[in-house]
C-alpha cells in the first residue's frame, strides 16, 4: 500500500550550470507542489503503514529550511534542480520514515545499546543501523543497496521491517 502527504513551498533559484541565455540561469521564483510517499505493509497494530503526523514531522524539518529561501544558499543545493531538490529532500527523510524510532538516537546512544545488550541483539541493532545507512547512500534504492552489499532484494526487505 502506498500512502503519500503533499506539502508546498515557495522559493526562489537560478540555475548556475546553464548558459546565460537559459531563462532559468536568472534568478526566479517557484511554488513547488512535494509529494511524500511511502510504501509499505499496513502495520497491524496501528492500523498504518506510517502515521501521517510524523510524515508531517519528518517533512517540517526539510520545509523550514527551504521555504521562502534563495535555495542555491542551502549546502547541498547549489546547482537546484528539480532533480536535486529531491534527492535533498529524500536524503532528508529517509532514515527517519525507515526507521522513526531510532531518528532521535545519536551516535552514542546507538554504541552504548550495542555494548548493553546480548551479543545476538546488538548485531541484530547493527545489521539494522548499517543497511539504514547503507540504504540512505543510495538514496533509498533497495536495488543498489542489495547489490553493494551482498544481498538479496527480498531479504534486505525483511531485515528492515
Amino acid at each position: 500500500m502506498v500512502v503519500y502527504k503533499e506539502y508546498y513551498i515557495n522559493s526562489a533559484r537560478f540555475l548556475p550550470n546553464l548558459p546565460k541565455e537559459h531563462i532559468c540561469s536568472q534568478l526566479h521564483g517557484h511554488t513547488y507542489n512535494i509529494k511524500i510517499s511511502v510504501k509499505g505493509a499496513v502495520n497491524p497494530d496501528s492500523g498504518f503503514v506510517i502515521d501521517a503526523f510524523d510524515i508531517d514531522k519528518y517533512f517540517k524539518k526539510v520545509h523550514d529550511e527551504i521555504d521562502h529561501k534563495l535555495l542555491n544558499e542551502i549546502k547541498g543545493l547549489e546547482n537546484p534542480t528539480s532533480e536535486n531538490i529531491c534527492v535533498f529532500i529524500w536524503d532528508k527523510l529517509i532514515e527517519d520514515i525507515l526507521n522513526p524510532s531510532s531518528s532521535s538516537l545519536t551516535n552514542k546512544d546507538i554504541l552504548e545499546k550495542s555494548f548493553t545488550s546480548p551479543l545476538k541483539e546488538a548485531r541484530k541493532h547493527f545489521e539494522k543501523e548499517y543497511l539504514l545507512i547503507q540504504l540512505k547512500k543510495n538514496h533509498g534504492n533497495i536495488s543498489k543497496t542489495a547489490d553493494f552489499i551482498g544481498m538479496e532484494r527480498s531479504a534486505l526487505h525483511r531485515k528492515l521491517k
